[in-house]
């Protein structure tokens, strides 16, 4: 049982972790959950909907939860969501969000708040953060990965700062700050690229040196925005990976539909022969992902992992505005938590099946991508409980197949005749069909002995 003590005061609807230590005087609502191995010091208070990671230290006299200091706010059930792996200090306070935007306040992992720091409804803190005391960001402010914000800084409502930004002591935040940058001031102007974070954190000389251009044309000869982004446009805009057959149908619908708004987009990867007709670069092709169980992953594994090495590497030199995996998630999720360090925005399209086994990875997505793209419904709940940005678009064959299909149609273009159909889906790859063909055709002559007169279909790229 939760370590509790006698003088604090615990809801009956709370949900704590066996192993959660909570302070003399502290008083935790009906609707919180805190996660295993989290502290919470004396005399905090923890309300509202608000859920609360793994391994967090609470120090004393917080309130987190709480309603939004917003007039509009009418005792809406919103929520607040902590990750894990948090040190939160003496009187913070963070809000629940309101109904107004996304009705959560996110904070992510891995972040070391000080004293006497707030944050606002419907903010958004990535990871690996550092606030100083007294740092405090107003409503739907949102806050990359790395970000350090001196004392005394303060956020206005709906401005966003990049991945890697530092700000100095008192600093005041107008207007958004892109990544990398160095910003002081009241307002806050940009000093330079915050150099010696980026070294710390991995970046290479070449990211460091195509940053410094990039400063230099933005902040050094007077451009505005739109002429700086003409001057220095990337050299791509849509960097993606789709593992094997299937990822190329979904990543050639996915890229066609963003050539509809965009038909001048320019993209390259891992790619398929769908994917090459659709326009993108195909840096390698998608075969090379397609391969399943531990026997062929061990033999692949050393041209998998040169193939990765070498994307990464293209990417981080390129940088994309977006990155885009597309299912593969043991090849992407790596790509991505690199790419997303790097200040690089990361999508990830066709969630893992974390209903069904390994639920565990919820936490390494959250550390790879910056907004997750699911195709079931149901799944929006389970990512939004932890935190990660994201949105159901269905899947993109349901876009392709008509809702009341041409039976006929569909019979003369297959050179079918009346009678039963039966489908053999084996899979989509060749180790794949090689597993199950036997069996297949086993349950084929079953079948024809039942039925004589069925016939059998095969997809395309089971027949090759």
């Amino acid at each position: 049982m939760a370590t509790i003590h006698p003088t604090a005061i615990v809801a009956t609807g709370a949900r704590l972790a066996d192993d959660v230590e909570i302070g003399a005087y502290s008083i935790i609502g009906e609707h919180v959950e805190i996660g295993a191995g989290t502290t919470v010091g004396a005399h905090a208070v923890i309300t509202g909907h608000t859920t609360i990671g793994a391994r967090n230290k609470i120090f004393h006299f917080v309130s987190l939860g709480e309603a939004p200091q917003d007039k509009k706010y009418a005792n809406e059930p919103t929520r607040l969501v902590i990750g894990d792996d948090n040190v939160i200090r003496e009187f913070c306070t963070f809000n629940i969000g309101t109904v107004q935007d996304r009705g959560v306040t996110t904070i992510g992992s891995h972040n070391w708040i000080m004293a006497y720091v707030h944050i606002a409804h419907d903010c958004v803190v990535g990871d690996h953060t550092i606030f100083a005391n007294n740092a405090s960001l107003a409503g739907h402010a949102e806050i990359g990965d790395w970000v350090i914000l001196g004392g005394f800084t303060g956020v206005h409502q709906f401005c966003k700062i990049g991945a890697h930004v530092m700000t100095g002591i008192s600093s005041v935040v107008f207007k958004d700050i892109p990544p990398f940058v160095m910003a002081a001031g009241q307002p806050a102007a940009p000093h330079g690229l915050n150099n010696e974070g980026l070294k710390r954190r991995g970046f290479s000389p070449e990211s460091l040196s195509a940053l410094k251009r990039a400063y230099k044309v933005l902040y050094r000869e007077g451009n505005t925005l739109a002429e700086a982004r003409a001057r220095h446009h990337p050299l791509m805009d849509l960097g993606l990976v789709a593992g094997e057959a299937s990822g190329d149908l979904l990543g050639a619908h996915f890229v066609n539909a963003l050539k509809q708004a965009h038909p001048d987009l320019q993209a390259a990867g891992i790619a398929g022969p769908r994917l090459v007709q659709a326009g993108v670069e195909a840096l390698y092709p998608s075969e090379k992902l397609a391969v399943n169980g531990y026997v062929e992953v061990l033999r692949h594994l050393p041209e998998l992992l040169w193939i990765r090495s070498r994307v990464t590497r293209h990417f981080l030199l390129k940088r994309p505005r977006v990155f885009v995996g597309i299912d593969a998630p043991d090849f992407n999720f790596v790509l991505e938590t690199r790419l997303k360090q790097a200040g690089i925005p990361t999508v990830h399209f066709v969630s893992p099946s974390l209903w069904a086994w390994r639920p565990e990875r919820i936490h390494r997505i959250k550390q790879a991508v910056s907004h997750m793209l699911v195709v079931f419904p149901f799944e929006e709940e389970i990512y939004r409980d932890a935190g990660i940005p994201v949105t159901y678009v269905g899947h993109p064959l349901a876009d392709v197949i008509p809702l009341d299909p041409d039976v006929a149609a569909a019979r003369a273009t297959l050179a079918l005749t009346a009678g039963p159909v039966v489908a053999l889906l084996p899979g989509s790859r060749l180790s794949e069909v090689k597993r199950h063909a036997q069996l297949m055709l086993d349950a084929a002559a079953l079948i024809l002995e039942r039925h004589p007169d069925a016939q059998f279909v095969l997809p395309a790229a089971s027949e090759a």
